[in-house]
Order: structure tokens, then sequence, then C-alpha cells
């Protein structure tokens, strides 16, 4: 089983005089990289939310939006410290600016003119952390979905390329008919030529482009491929790593080839293997 790296989860947490809404989005990446966005209340739990975030989505450019609503009025004050000081600077700056203009601006300029009276409770913590969970279940379960999709993508292009590989087989023979026809014609305008040597070169030449061992790593790496699509332990590096193998043996078959009809082979064989590649970049 595979899991992508794109997934959404969403989840809500109500507490006395409010409720959180939290929202993970995740797109492909390299590496971990975690992108947060909280209230201020929430703001000393930056840390421990990392470290959830880490432990449940391990890879893929995270977003987390927390957004908090307060839901009984009487919790909020105004912050009066920070308003007095905007009145006073806005005074020095800009004298003849009346004192409802001034503290209508100041009211605009911060949320910090509001300074709420909830504290973080244990009861806030540990209802933020189940709720943190909550939404990277969600984004867990929207992965998989999507990483049942790119197994079908990866299941049958494999297959597509073994089924051309089997393609090749009855243009061999022809091959190399027509690469001894095309050397003993060449040679044809020469004298003395000695037979044997003729032949022992051929040998030779046919040997070094022989096809046969190209054509056994291929079917053997797209075995070990479709191994790891269905291991429980799949890893979406390795499996990159059999691609690169993957499309180093089909790119030794086609510089062998020497045949028309081989060639079109490969090209499909190639573009087989590109859309495997673009889907890899989202694996897990």
């Amino acid at each position: 089983m595979i899991y992508s790296m794109t997934g959404y989860g969403k989840s809500e947490f109500i507490y006395n005089s409010g409720q959180f809404t939290i929202e993970i989005k995740t797109l492909n990446s390299k590496s971990l990289d975690i992108n947060c966005r909280l209230p201020t209340l929430l703001k000393p739990l930056e840390s421990e939310l990392r470290t959830w975030i880490s432990q449940g989505l391990q890879r893929g450019k995270v977003d987390v939006y927390v957004n908090g609503e307060i839901a009984d009025n009487s919790s909020v004050q105004l912050n009066h410290e920070f308003i007095q000081g905007m009145l006073q600077q806005m005074e020095e700056l800009a004298p003849g600016v009346s004192l409802d203009k001034r503290f209508e601006l100041t009211l605009r300029m911060s949320e910090s003119t509001l300074s709420k009276v909830e504290e973080l409770t244990d009861h806030i913590r540990q209802g933020f952390e189940a709720a943190v969970c909550e939404a990277i279940d969600a984004v867990n379960q929207f992965r998989s979905i999507e990483g049942e999709k790119l197994y079908n993508v990866f299941a049958e292009n494999t297959a597509s390329i073994l089924e051309l590989l089997s393609e090749v087989e009855p243009f061999e023979k022809e091959r190399i008919t027509l690469l001894q026809e095309r050397i003993t014609k060449s040679l044809s305008d020469f004298k003395d030529v000695d037979e044997n040597r003729l032949h022992q070169e051929l040998v030779y030449y046919l040997e070094k482009l022989d096809i046969a061992e190209e054509k056994v790593r291929l079917r053997s790496h797209c075995a070990y491929f479709i191994e790891q699509l269905n291991s429980e332990e799949n890893s979406g590096k390795k499996m990159g790593f059999i691609i690169q193998e993957m499309g180093r043996e089909i790119n030794t078959l086609g510089s062998k080839a020497n045949h028309a009809q081989i060639q079109k082979i490969v090209v499909q064989m190639k573009d087989r293997l590109e859309q495997m590649k673009e889907q890899m970049l989202n694996v897990l």
C-alpha cells in the first residue's frame, strides 16, 4: 500500500468561551516542511504542534491553519496600555488629527488592541492536541485514497512496460539477420577477406549488441518494483531508485536495438516510465 503526499484534514475543538477550527493541507516535498498559523492563545503550543505533525505525517509540505472564534464578548477587553501608547505616538506624528480619528486608526492597526482574558489551560491544551490528531488522521485517510490512485497508475504502467518488452522478441531474429546482411554487404567490395576472421568479428559485434541481459534485468526490476508497491513498508525513495534502474535498462535497450520497430517499442516504454516518474514525486 502506498500513500500520496497530497492530503487535507479538518477538525474542530469547542471550549468554554469559543472554538478552534484546525485545517491541515499537505503537498509533495522532498522533506518535511511545516508552516503554522496559530492564534495568540495557542502560540506557546507551536513546538508541540510541530512534533505532532512530524510524527503523524512524516514528509511533505504541511500548512496548518488554526482559527479561533470567541463566543462570549465578555471574555475580551480592550488593551488599554497599547491604545494609550498608540494615541500618544499618533499625536506626536500628526498633531492636527482629531482624537476620534486617531482612536479609530488605532483600533484598526492590530488585533493586540484586544487582550484575551482566556488563559491557556490544560483543558485547552488537551482538547487542541486531540483535535490536531483528528485532523492528522483525516489527512492520512485522504492520502490513502490518493495512494490507491497512484497504485493503479504504477501497476498499469509496469504491466504495460512488461507487455511491450515481450513485443520485442518477434523482431530479435530478424534484427540479427539484418545486421549480418548489412555487415557482409559492406565488406563485399573487399578482396581476400579472411572468412574465419570475418566470422569471429561478426560474432564479437553481435555479442556486443545482444540485448538478452537488458531484458532479464528489466524484468527483474519490474518484479522488484511491484514487490515494493505491495509491501507494507514501501518507500517512495526506494521505488524511485528502482524506476531509475528500469530507465537505465530501457535506454541501453534502445541504444543497442538497431531496428526500427524495436526503437518504436522502446519509445513507448519510455513514455510509460515518464508517467511513473512524474507520479513518484507525490509518493510518501
